[in-house]
């Protein structure tokens, strides 16, 4: 988590196929609160999300600032079994198009 000002950052690894198919995620806020983030399908890496309300108080006007979320994607190690399966399964949806 970073903070600045009253808006709030960090980053959400995911492996990425959720990136690929969408996700609903709770996220656990320094506050102790949590919050749903819907990753949508066909979100690219690097993408940031913007949620209202999350962050920071104002003292004064009591306004809470933004999070921030970047969504990063990786690979997991497969072992070649799986390498194989998901390699032909890709083929085979690169044919449907």
């Amino acid at each position: 988590w970073r903070i600045d000002g009253r808006d709030i950052y960090t980053t959400l690894k995911l492996p990425i196929w959720e990136l690929m198919v969408g996700k609903t995620h709770t996220l656990a806020l320094p506050d102790m609160a949590s919050i749903q983030l819907k990753i949508p399908p066909s979100t690219n890496p690097g993408t940031i999300f913007s949620i209202n309300g999350h962050g920071v108080p104002d003292m004064k006007t009591g306004q809470q600032g933004k999070v921030y979320v970047e969504v990063k994607g990786f690979v997991p190690e497969f072992n070649t079994t799986q390498v194989k399966a998901i390699t032909e399964f890709a083929a085979k949806l690169e044919n449907i198009r």
